[in-house]
C-alpha cells in the first residue's frame, strides 16, 4: 500500500512529487489477481513546479468536518491554507496500515471531535496490546512503519518511499528473499463478518 503511494508520487521523477491522491482510505484499494492496487483518483491533483526555483506548488484541499479525523494533522490545523499534499498523503496511508494491522479504525470508540483534538495535539491511536507486545518481526516492522508515517512534524515525517524501502528491507530479512513476492492470499471472512460502510459512517459522524 505504501509502495503504491510512493509510486504515485514519483511516477515522473523520484524525489519530487508530481501527483497526489488526496483521498486515501481503505476503500481505495482493490484486489486484482492477488495484488492490492490503489484506486479512485477523482480528487487527485497534478502538481505544478515553479520554473525559477524548481519548488513544487502546494494546493488547498477542502476537508469536510465529519471526515477531518482521517486527514493529516496539518490539514486540520490550517484548514484554509495550502499544505504539502504529498507528505499529507504519506501521513494518511499510515491510517490505512493501522486498520489492516490493528483491525480497528483510528480513535475507535472516540467521538470525531475528541479524536480531532487528540490528533492535533500529537496523540495517536494505540496499538492493541497483542500487537504492541508482539515479538514477531512483521508486527514490529509494521508498527515502526506506521509510526514513521504518523510523525507529527511535517519537516521530520519520512516520505512514503522511505517507509516503503524500510518495510521492503524488513520483508527481505523475514523471507530471506532478495525480491519477495508481495502478492497475498486472502483468508476467508469469519462467518459473523458484518462490517459495512454504515459502521464507518457511525464512527466518524459522531460529534
Amino acid at each position: 500500500m505504501v509502495t503504491a503511494i510512493a509510486d504515485l508520487h514519483s511516477f515522473e521523477k523520484d524525489g519530487r512529487p508530481s501527483l497526489t491522491h488526496n483521498d486515501i482510505c481503505c476503500h481505495q484499494f482493490i484486489l486484482v489477481d492477488g495484488i492490492y492496487k490503489l484506486n479512485d483518483f477523482h480528487l487527485a491533483k497534478f502538481l505544478k513546479v515553479r520554473k525559477k526555483s524548481g519548488e513544487v506548488c502546494h494546493h488547498y484541499m477542502g476537508i469536510g468536518h465529519h471526515w477531518a479525523l482521517i486527514h493529516a494533522p496539518e490539514e486540520i490545523e490550517r484548514p484554509s491554507h495550502a499544505v504539502d499534499n504529498a507528505i499529507a498523503d504519506d501521513y494518511v496511508i499510515g491510517n490505512v496500515m493501522y486498520y489492516v494491522l490493528a483491525k480497528k479504525w483510528i480513535f475507535e470508540d472516540i467521538s470525531n471531535s475528541d479524536g480531532v483534538e487528540k490528533l492535533i495535539h500529537g496523540e495517536r491511536s494505540p496499538f492493541p496490546p497483542h500487537i504492541a507486545n508482539s515479538t514477531h518481526p512483521a508486527d514490529i516492522a509494521f508498527q515502526k512503519g506506521i509510526t514513521m508515517l504518523w510523525t507529527h512534524d511535517v519537516a521530520q515525517r519520512p516520505t512514503s518511499r522511505q517507509v516503503s524501502d524500510f518495510l521492503l528491507d524488513e520483508l527481505r530479512k523475514i523471507t530471506g528473499e532478495a525480491d519477495p513476492d508481495l502478492r497475498v492470499n486472502i483468508p476467508p471472512l469469519p462467518s459473523d463478518w458484518d462490517y459495512g460502510d454504515e459502521d464507518f459512517e457511525a464512527n466518524f459522524n459522531d460529534d
